[in-house]
């Protein structure tokens, strides 16, 4: 049934309604024309109506990029994410639906993708790399839906972005200094720390370590979730690992064993602190504040810096403890697989690109070949 709407004049613009398509975008079809009565309305009406009806409709000609957003959110984010990723996505979509909202995905080219950083980086925004993941995903799919003909972000590189530092780590010497070091920490602060660098572990997979997954008698913990950080619930909530599979971790006697006194000794103190001791999802972990309360994910990271700066350590990120255990098992002979499972990859290339590395004393080893040969 056609619809119209008077523009002014003699101006009238007629819709027409042709339901919605299976990603439940509505189809319509419109037209401004010219009416010199109301007689001569309704024929211009019902001529343009029964055009729309014997004519081939381009199913997604005018869907918006908010509509996208929110097909590509519930076919693929609510389906295929991780709930971390989720909520970094969800933080975004104001300001990407704010610029793009009313644009029809069809005709959104590069350019706009480049009008579009260039107004963030004006208004002084960050995270335009984590931005640009999501625009991605985004018209990645719906390339691949065929709502769009042309990707505008195929082979899309962010202009004027700073190349990412590479990632440093501590080699052999610096780890046993790591360690010897340690030895001067608390407790609690000392076994985080040992069970990133010898678990291989992330920041979330130590505050998601409780006593459910300690198996103290074979010296393992199962590492099968994370804690995170809602930002817009503001709230922490378990989810999985990054690599959404459990993995067990051998870890050495002597830590096994001290972890188990600690573990009694929070034992103990969850009973003096009552309803005052906090459970994450009905989950009790292990490593808390001295107020009972679950360490918050950027505590630990800033802890680690307070401790790294008092203990006179070389600069590296928190995570890089896992990247150092990674590079000194390979370094020392151990299997690729073994590593790779170690630090629950999916794939060689992973392992591969990121934790093995070429030292000066590689390089002098390769012209030593050739000498050999001279």
């Amino acid at each position: 049934m056609a619809s119209t709407e008077h523009l002014g004049g003699d101006k009238y613009k007629v819709y027409v309604e042709l339901g919605t398509d299976s990603y439940g975008v509505r189809k319509r079809r419109t037209k401004t024309i010219t009416a010199t009565s109301a007689r001569d309305l309704k024929k211009k009406a019902l001529e343009f109506e029964l055009q729309c009806l014997n004519e081939p409709i381009e199913t997604y000609e005018d869907m918006t990029f908010a509509v996208l957003f929110d097909k590509w959110w519930t076919v693929h984010v609510e389906q295929h994410l991780a709930i971390s990723t989720k909520t970094d996505y969800s933080y975004f979509k104001p300001m990407l639906v704010e610029y793009f909202g009313k644009m029809k995905v069809r005709k959104i080219k590069s350019l706009h993708i480049d009008e579009f950083f260039i107004r963030e980086r004006d208004l002084g925004r960050k995270s335009l790399t984590a931005k640009l993941a999501v625009l991605k995903s985004l018209f990645g799919r719906a390339y691949e839906w065929e709502i769009i003909l042309h990707n505008p972000m195929h082979r899309y590189k962010l202009k004027g972005a700073v190349k990412s530092k590479e990632r440093s780590f501590y080699n052999e010497d610096e780890l046993e200094r790591f360690y010897m070091l340690l030895e001067k920490q608390s407790e609690r602060n000392r076994l985080m720390l040992l069970a990133t660098s010898l678990g291989g572990l992330r920041r979330g997979e130590v505050l998601g370590i409780g006593e459910d997954v300690i198996d103290y008698e074979n010296n393992s913990i199962t590492i099968k979730r994370s804690l995170n950080w809602d930002r817009g619930r503001k709230r922490k909530y378990l989810g999985e690992t990054k690599g959404k599979e459990e993995r067990v971790i051998i870890y050495p006697k002597f830590f096994m064993s001290e972890l188990k006194r600690f573990a009694f000794k929070q034992n103990e103190l969850r009973w003096s602190f009552g309803d005052q001791w906090e459970m994450v999802d009905d989950v009790d972990l292990l490593f808390r504040t001295s107020y009972g309360t679950i360490m918050h994910p950027q505590s630990f990271t800033n802890l680690w810096k307070k401790i790294r700066a008092t203990l006179g350590l070389k600069e590296i990120d928190l995570h890089d403890l896992r990247h150092s255990a990674a590079t000194y098992l390979i370094r020392n002979g151990e299997s690729m697989k073994a590593v790779q499972e170690f630090l629950g990859h999916k794939d060689f290339e992973t392992t591969m690109n990121r934790y093995v590395h070429v030292e000066v004393e590689d390089k002098q080893k390769l012209a030593q070949a050739f000498e050999r040969l001279l």
